[in-house]
């Protein structure tokens, strides 16, 4: 036996059933919640079930009782989005209720909610009845949460909704399940240390890499010059130390420069370094002989840098390997081999290395927190992706490009911003830069009343805009420019600071509030 399922509940073992005969799986199906489940995974791992795949709460209580693997099929986001699109004229409050592994997903749902959210973390099927007669008691009128949430709720006399996955998250954590057994790493793109493992379909029977410089989208000059800076990597062999904030399109570069090179037609392998237990990271990344260690497999296992043979393997977040892995990514960029763990000879390989990081790597060095021998090995060839708020001139065309896409996948009718939402987003920070941006504009298209996205759509936080209005501001303080035009700026920044409020603006001006509220109204300016 390969493996089994545990369902909560019983859509979830019709849908795996019929998967299971769409793709000849080979697998074991059961139906059972919580302690019923437990009891179950024990039973199946006692018969030589090498791995359990279940959801929510059950999943967790099986984790804990297994040394398997226990893979979980997660609740997907767009999922609870289009849960909570059909609760748009629900008037009441909204709880949302689940084991810490469940809520955890939820928790992005708050800045793309219309209305606030309660979020209730069951830690014990025992309390689960206490928290929520507690947070009913707060004004919560409905939950949507999991199956022991929904059977308490119907208990207590509460209105509940089982939030339920999606065959696409099903068949996700089935087909990594399966291929954690398998001998080698073959037809998968393997994205290591993500919130879950996750397998890429690819074409020609090998992992590749799935975007091109095409994809990039730009309009600045500045953006210009690092793709083509990257076009010109792309045909050398030497490592890429691609620097940028978080959200910034770090792997999109890694993929495209892999796309653009004589490996293109080789593997593409990604590791998220600073997600895989760093007890794991060496036997991932080198792989291990037979016995190397307690549990390893019988057969012993293919390591990542063997998988990426003939391509390329991007490490993403390189600032996380643990000194001691640093030490074995320094070598095989020396010798350009490596050595299972629990093997005596070397094993020479074609590997182009690329590696990205969110941090100043040159004071992680000074800090003794990163090798310095490795990171003049991996600056060889450099790249740095500047943050969305130096390249303005690119937030229009990214935003259209995601509104189209978004309104495409959710089959409304939104085609664009408004301008006074435009204007907006060109005067925020994006702290969260592309990714962020992308998110914005996903909630907006989802909330939009009508065919323009409308400020109140976009749902940005006030404290960032101001900040950025604000820094704006300064940088042109210097400039000599007529009395008027100075005196408002200083009556916007002075309004947007206090967050619109009149008097306390009026104070920090030393004016009258009625003053203040006839000048804002002759320079037009609106509530922030």
């Amino acid at each position: 036996m390969k493996g089994a399922v545990i369902a909560p509940y019983e859509d979830l073992l019709d849908m795996v059933e019929t998967l299971r005969r769409q793709r000849k799986w080979d697998l074991e199906i059961a139906l059972g919640d919580l302690f019923e489940g437990v009891q179950l995974a024990k039973n199946f791992a006692q018969s030589g079930a090498t791995f359990i795949v279940s959801r929510g709460g059950t999943f967790e209580l099986i984790k804990r009782s297994l040394t398997i693997p226990v893979i979980e099929i997660k609740v997907e986001t767009e999922d609870l989005l289009e849960e909570l699109l059909t609760l748009r004229n629900f008037n009441g409050r909204i709880g949302l209720a689940g084991f810490e592994n469940v809520v955890r997903g939820y928790r992005v749902l708050s800045k793309f909610a219309e209305k606030p959210l309660e979020y209730v973390t069951f830690d014990e099927p025992s309390n689960v009845r206490n928290l929520l007669a507690e947070a009913a008691n707060r004004g919560v009128d409905l939950f949507l949460t999991d199956t022991i949430g929904t059977k308490v709720a119907k208990n207590l006399g509460l209105t509940a909704r089982l939030i339920r996955s999606s065959p696409r998250a099903v068949t996700e954590a089935i087909e990594l399940a399966l291929h954690l057994t398998q001998k080698q790493f073959e037809g998968t793109s393997l994205v290591l240390g993500r919130s879950t493992l996750r397998t890429h379909p690819s074409t020609e029977n090998r992992p590749n890499a799935r975007y091109t410089f095409r994809d990039i989208l730009f309009q600045s000059p500045v953006m210009a010059k690092i793709v083509q800076q990257a076009k010109i990597y792309s045909s050398t062999d030497s490592p890429v130390l691609i620097t940028g904030e978080t959200g910034t399109g770090k792997e999109l570069f890694a993929h495209s420069i892999h796309q653009e090179s004589r490996r293109s037609g080789g593997p593409f392998i990604v590791v998220s370094c600073g997600s895989i237990p760093a007890s794991l990271l060496a036997a991932e990344l080198m792989g291990y002989e037979a016995g190397a260690f307690t549990s390893a497999r019988r057969e012993g296992r293919t390591g990542l840098f063997e998988a990426a043979n003939g391509g390329t393997i991007f490490l993403d977040e390189i600032q996380d390997l643990p000194l001691d892995v640093q030490g074995t990514i320094l070598r095989f960029l020396q010798e350009g081999e490596i050595r299972k763990l629990g093997q005596n000879r070397t094993l020479k390989l074609d590997v182009r290395v690329i590696a990205a990081t969110n941090q100043d790597l040159g004071a992680l060095v000074e800090a003794k927190r990163f090798r310095e021998d490795l990171y003049y090995r991996l600056n060889v060839l450099n790249l740095t992706i500047p943050p969305l708020r130096e390249r303005k001139e690119d937030i229009s065309l990214l935003a259209q490009h995601f509104v189209a896409n978004y309104a495409r996948q959710f089959r409304v009718n939104v085609t664009g911003l408004s301008k006074d939402a435009h204007s907006l987003l060109l005067s925020y920070h994006f702290p969260g830069n592309v990714r962020e941006l992308q998110s914005i504009i996903q909630r907006a298209v989802l909330v939009a009343q009508g065919q323009e996205i409308q400020p109140t759509d976009l749902d940005l936080p006030a404290k960032k805009v101001v900040e950025a209005s604000v820094a704006g501001e300064k940088e042109r303080r210097t400039e000599i420019r007529p009395l008027k035009e100075m005196e408002r700026q200083l009556i916007i920044q002075a309004y947007q600071e206090a967050g619109g409020d009149l008097g306390e603006a009026a104070e920090k001006l030393g004016i009258s509030r009625t003053t203040l509220w006839r000048k804002l109204k002759a320079y037009s300016v609106s509530s922030p």
